[in-house]
């Protein structure tokens, strides 16, 4: 069976979703939705995005053996935006 979405109940009230994988594991939960409607909704606007979404690598590098400069000090690593593709 591919994988597919699943509609299960927020102990809070509403509902969230999971992305369950081909293997039966969880790829995702997502945040709370106040329906199932809504839920429903969210799985569209991921699908829309899903299927044309660039990856942004927030990964740490390599460490740098030189001080960063005073405008990046106390981010921490992996905080730069950077595009893959």
């Amino acid at each position: 069976m591919p994988g597919h979405f699943e509609l299960v109940s927020d102990p809070d009230g509403g509902c969230r979703v999971k992305l369950i994988d081909a293997r039966g594991s969880e790829l995702a939960l997502s945040a709370p939705y106040r329906d199932r409607k809504a839920a429903v909704r969210g799985i569209d606007a991921f699908r829309e995005i899903a299927a044309t979404a660039v990856i942004k690598d927030h990964t740490s590098t390599a460490p740098s053996t030189r001080p960063a400069p005073t405008s990046l000090q106390g981010n921490p690593p992996g905080s730069h935006n950077e595009d893959i593709g």
